[in-house]
């Protein structure tokens, strides 16, 4: 089964009221005293909601109603639908920006105008799911395990795009648009997503079944990734380890910047789904 469609409440025409990127439950009217102070977050696909300075002036006057402290807005595209996945909505010289955005820096409006009226902006950067990367190169894609044959992955539907988490040109790739982002851009915080696999059949990349094999000396390839086994156990914790490993980098790069106190959060998926790599 494939899990390329995510869950998640996003706000497009309405607004979705979430607690910190720390965790906690939805927000209700209650005694200060007996209860720790929050944050009223809200997420934002930009594609959606911002298109232009008055619909940025707009969503800001409605959120200072609200009371809305943090506006995370996802400053790379996150679905393919309007526009690719992996294009960006900020003046950026490593990623290619968004249909209709060249003269339009929606980051930058969303900070000045939030900024202004006391909220603070998270950047909401996805990660491995990037057609754009995906298309301009082809030994970053994603590989399936399909009927024991390696095959890019491309969701169950045929058209989403992912590049592997494990690569190491991947990996530098997709932390240089944050490193862009945090030194360019005055975000109080960044937010990762699509910061996993899909299922236990991939990456099976050449790149990947050589780094597994090197370290365990056996090729992930002869692994019956239907059944649960000590060999599929062993592959999955790995997998989760590059992952983990991976976000700790992203941790580092911030603390090494310019701004060292810029928050970081990561969306996931619930930890039943254990298949994609992320517990």
């Amino acid at each position: 089964m494939s899990f390329a469609l995510r869950s998640r409440f996003i706000a497009v025409l309405s607004f979705v009221l979430v607690s910190s990127i720390a965790g906690g439950s939805v927000p209700v009217k209650a005694d200060e005293e007996s209860n720790p102070p929050f944050e009223t977050e809200v997420i934002v696909r930009t594609v959606n909601q911002f298109k232009n300075t008055v619909d940025v002036q707009n969503f800001i006057q409605l959120s200072t109603s609200y009371g809305v402290d943090v506006i995370s807005m996802n400053v790379k595209q996150d679905e393919d639908d309007e526009v690719p996945s992996g294009s960006v909505f900020y003046q950026s010289d490593i990623a290619p920006i968004a249909q209709g955005y060249q003269n339009f820096d929606a980051l930058q409006a969303v900070i000045t105008a939030a900024h202004a009226a006391g909220i603070k902006v998270h950047a909401w950067i996805p990660q491995f799911h990037d057609q754009q990367a995906f298309l301009a190169h082809d030994e970053w894609q994603m590989q399936a395990l399909v009927n024991g044959v390696q095959t890019p992955f491309t969701g169950s539907n045929g058209n989403e795009y992912f590049v592997n988490p494990i690569h190491h040109e991947v990996q530098q790739y997709e932390r240089s648009i944050i490193q862009e982002v945090i030194e360019n851009y005055a975000v109080d915080g960044v937010v990762l997503d699509w910061i996993r696999f899909d299922n236990y059949n991939m990456d099976v990349s050449d790149y990947t079944v050589a780094k597994y094999q090197a370290q365990f000396g056996y090729s992930p390839l002869s692994i019956d990734f239907e059944t649960d086994s000590p060999q599929r156990e062993q592959w999955n914790e790995w997998r989760t380890d590059q992952i983990g490993q991976y976000v700790g980098d992203i941790r580092q790069d911030i603390t090494q910047s310019s701004k060292p106190d810029v928050q970081l959060g990561v969306y996931i998926l619930p930890p039943e789904f254990i298949e994609v790599g992320q517990n």
